[in-house]
């Protein structure tokens, strides 16, 4: 088996990604901004990308889609995924507005607004 070599020119594209990365935060760190504008990425996120960030963090965190459609084919994803895609559409269609309007930035805001402190951190 091939021992796995790292150049020097992956050294210098690792070191100016991490130097990109930093002076980015810096970068943005140094603009006032509101943790909701962070946290909520300015309420300016389109559909799409609204769809695809849980789609996405849902591929990853949970299921793991890709290894199950590389082990069982491309029925995985009609079974998982496609279902997805339609209820986030109808979520992003018919819930969020009305969540949007809340004053809550977060699941667990709701929950100590409505059930108190010890709700809000479970």
């Amino acid at each position: 088996m091939d021992e796995a070599v790292v150049h020097s020119l992956d050294w210098l594209a690792i070191g100016g990604y991490v130097v990109l990365l930093l002076w980015l935060g810096f970068y943005k760190s140094a603009k006032k901004e509101e943790s909701k504008d962070f946290i909520l990425a300015g309420r300016k996120l389109s559909l799409p990308g609204f769809i695809a960030t849980l789609v996405a963090t849902w591929y990853g965190g949970i299921l793991g889609i890709g290894e199950n459609t590389y082990n069982y084919g491309i029925q995985t994803w009609f079974i998982f995924a496609l279902p997805y895609y339609i209820f986030g559409l109808l979520f992003a269609i018919f819930l969020a507005p009305r969540i949007r309007n809340l004053p809550h930035r977060s699941i667990p805001d709701h929950f100590k607004h409505h059930f108190g402190h010890s709700a809000g951190i479970v």
